[in-house]
C-alpha cells in the first residue's frame, strides 16, 4: 500500500533534517579533531571549502529529492493543490537550505577567526600557565561559536515548522 502523499513529504523533511543535524555533528566533530592536530591555514581553507562544497551538494540532493518526490506524486494523485501552494512550499524549502547554507558557512568563518587567533596568540605564549588560559579561551570561543550557530538552527527550524503548519492549513484543509 502506497504512503499517503502528506506523510512521504513530512518523512523527507524529517530525513532531510536528520542529514542536517548529522552534517552539524560531523562538522563539529571534525572541527574538534583538527584541534588536536597541528593544522596550517591551508589545511583550514581546504577544509572550510570542502565543508562548503558538502553543504551545497546536500542542498542539491535535498531539492532534486524533493522536486521528483513532488513530480511523481502529482503524476499519481488528483490534488487540490494549486501552483502558488506548490510554489510556497517550494519558497520555504529554498529559504530553508539557504538559511542552513549561510549559517553553516558562517560557522566555519567564525571557528576559522577563532583558530586563526589562537595560532597568533600562542606565539605570544610563554608560560603552561599561559599555554593553558589560551587553550581554555580556544575552546570556550569554539564553544560559544557552536552554541550560537545551533541556537540559529533551532530558530530556523522553529520558523519553518510554524510556517509549515500555516501553509498545511491554508492549503491542505480541504482535503481532510
Amino acid at each position: 500500500m502506497a504512503t499517503p502523499f502528506f506523510k512521504q513529504w513530512l518523512d523527507m523533511g524529517q530525513a532531510s533534517l536528520e542529514n542536517l543535524r548529522k552534517l552539524t555533528e560531523t562538522n563539529t566533530a571534525n572541527m574538534n579533531d583538527a584541534l588536536h592536530y597541528q593544522i596550517t591555514n591551508a589545511d583550514l581553507t581546504q577544509l572550510i571549502k570542502a565543508s562548503i562544497q558538502s553543504t551545497q551538494q546536500l542542498s542539491e540532493i535535498n531539492s532534486a529529492a524533493f522536486h521528483n518526490l513532488f513530480r511523481n506524486q502529482l503524476n499519481m494523485m488528483q490534488t487540490n493543490i494549486s501552483a502558488p501552494a506548490l510554489q510556497e512550499w517550494t519558497n520555504m524549502m529554498n529559504k530553508l537550505t539557504q538559511n542552513f547554507m549561510q549559517q553553516q558557512a558562517g560557522l566555519f568563518t567564525d571557528c576559522s577567526h577563532v583558530f586563526n587567533s589562537y595560532l597568533a596568540d600562542l606565539q605570544k605564549v610563554h608560560t603552561v600557565e599561559e599555554m593553558s588560559s589560551l587553550q581554555l579561551d580556544l575552546y570556550n570561543n569554539l564553544e560559544e561559536k557552536v552554541k550560537n550557530n545551533s541556537s540559529h538552527h533551532i530558530d530556523l527550524l522553529s520558523t519553518l515548522k510554524a510556517e509549515m503548519n500555516t501553509w498545511a492549513e491554508k492549503n491542505l484543509s480541504h482535503s481532510a
